[in-house]
C-alpha cells in the first residue's frame, strides 16, 4: 500500500507542478530548494526519488538527473489546485509564478 504524500512531499510536487504549468519545465534542485525554502539539495533529492517510487514522477532516459511529472501527478494537481489556482490568462499566471512562495506555503502549512 502507498502511503499518502507528506506535507513536504506534497510542497515539492506542488512546486513542479506549478513550473511546468507555468514554464513547460521542471526547476532544478537548486531552484526546488530556494522555492521550498530548504538549504539542502540532499533533502529536496531525497523528496524526489520518494515521488518517483510512489509514482508521482518518473526519469526518461535521455536526460540525466531530470525528473518529469506523470499522469499520477497531472490527477494530483488538478485536484491540488482547483481551489488555489482557478483556471487563469498567461499574465495571470506569471503573477501566480511570482508568488510561487505563498501558495507552495500554503501546502506545506
Amino acid at each position: 500500500m502507498i502511503r499518502p504524500l507528506t506535507a513536504r512531499q506534497q510542497q515539492v510536487l506542488a512546486v513542479v507542478m506549478l513550473s511546468m504549468d507555468v514554464h513547460r519545465c521542471v526547476p532544478s534542485i537548486r531552484r526546488l530548494c530556494e522555492m521550498v525554502g530548504k538549504s539542502s539539495t540532499d533533502t529536496v533529492y531525497r523528496t524526489l526519488l520518494i515521488l518517483l517510487d510512489k509514482g508521482y514522477l518518473t526519469r526518461p532516459v535521455v536526460r540525466r538527473g531530470l525528473f518529469v511529472p506523470t499522469a499520477k501527478a497531472d490527477a494530483w494537481w488538478s485536484e491540488f489546485k482547483k481551489p488555489i489556482l482557478p483556471e487563469s490568462t498567461e499574465q495571470e499566471r506569471a503573477e501566480i509564478w511570482r508568488a510561487d512562495r505563498a501558495i507552495v506555503g500554503e501546502v506545506g502549512g
